[in-house]
């Protein structure tokens, strides 16, 4: 179709043939974009609906897909400007949103309950982020609390933070404490309860909560920021400088963890690598310059030995490259 009308227009002298022909072309090509486009979309229903029957089967609410759909729906529309591509790819229509609702609505109702971990964790991200005085938060909670509702742990551990951040240590104490009993392998209970021993000068017994957790959640992003936290506070900074660098292993594109080395080396008077550490930081999150800048600071450190010299400016000439690409 479109390559013969392309052979035929290119080979003819006939104005008016080249003309036909050439439109014959992009009505071909624009019907073949239109079948791929229509093929691709099928694929991606499909696709849909196998990932539905696996939500499904894995005992997960099959809505959750519509109601995901819908999320990013919106924040599509929210983006002026540099779109994600996935968003670009991938694009989450109102056809293909109720699609999906129509499937799931074909699947037997239950009753899926939220794991007790994703509660508590939903719980940590909205009283951490919330723009609510901490006061105004703990009286929200109050009348949840003498209504006895489902989730009580929940409540609870959402009603301790909210006191932690009003500064009521004594109050939250008490309810960590409870729930620690209750609950004796929820980390989150554990790492509130070190926070609160931080609060109250007891870092020995804070670190050893925190180092017990370690050993059975070795990887777990916010208890390792935490002990190492803890450690800095603890003036243990040389093994907080240890900790810290063997967690960069397992999560070597992490600016946070570079920023707490950088924070465990200054205490440790490691002012060079305490530089290199923060300059790290920035190259992670994108300011190369900024990065730079503090690798020339690190040069002006006094008594830098030769190797550790070389290996800064090594640094800034490679950040130089990546400049020069951008």
């Amino acid at each position: 179709g479109a390559l013969a009308a392309i052979i035929i227009g290119s080979t003819s002298n006939d104005r008016s043939l080249g003309n036909m022909a050439t439109g014959t072309a992009m009505a071909s090509m624009g019907g073949a974009a239109q079948h791929m486009i229509n093929f691709t979309r099928e694929h991606e229903i499909e696709a849909d609906n196998i990932g539905m029957r696996i939500l499904y089967k894995s005992a997960f609410d099959p809505l959750a897909m519509p109601n995901f759909f819908g999320r990013m729906q919106r924040l599509y529309f929210n983006y002026t400007s540099d779109v994600p591509k996935f968003l670009l790819t991938h694009p989450v229509t109102s056809d293909r949103i109720a699609e999906s609702k129509n499937r799931a609505d074909k699947f037997p109702h239950k009753e899926i309950k939220s794991s007790k971990a994703f509660s508590l964790i939903r719980m940590r991200t909205q009283i951490l982020t919330s723009n609510n005085y901490p006061l105004n938060t703990i009286k929200q909670f109050q009348p949840k609390l003498n209504a006895k509702q489902q989730n009580s742990e929940e409540l609870q551990y959402g009603y301790a933070l909210a006191l932690y951040q009003n500064l009521q240590f004594t109050q939250a104490a008490i309810i960590t404490t409870d729930l620690q009993q209750k609950y004796p392998h929820e980390v989150l209970f554990k790492m509130l309860a070190a926070q609160l021993a931080t609060e109250n000068k007891q870092l020995d017994h804070a670190l050893n909560l925190l180092k017990n957790e370690l050993t059975n959640h070795a990887t777990y992003y916010p208890l390792i920021i935490q002990y190492g936290q803890t450690l800095i506070i603890a003036k243990q900074s040389q093994m907080a400088c240890d900790f810290i660098r063997a967690k960069i292993r397992l999560y070597p594109n992490n600016s946070g963890l570079y920023r707490l080395l950088a924070e465990a080396y200054a205490q440790n008077n490691q002012i060079a690598d305490a530089y290199q550490a923060k300059a790290k930081a920035y190259e992670i999150d994108g300011y190369g310059r900024q990065a730079a800048l503090l690798l020339h600071q690190a040069l002006k450190t006094p008594k830098l030995n030769t190797t550790d010299r070389a290996i800064i400016n090594a640094r800034i000439d490679q950040l130089k490259e990546i400049d020069k690409e951008e």
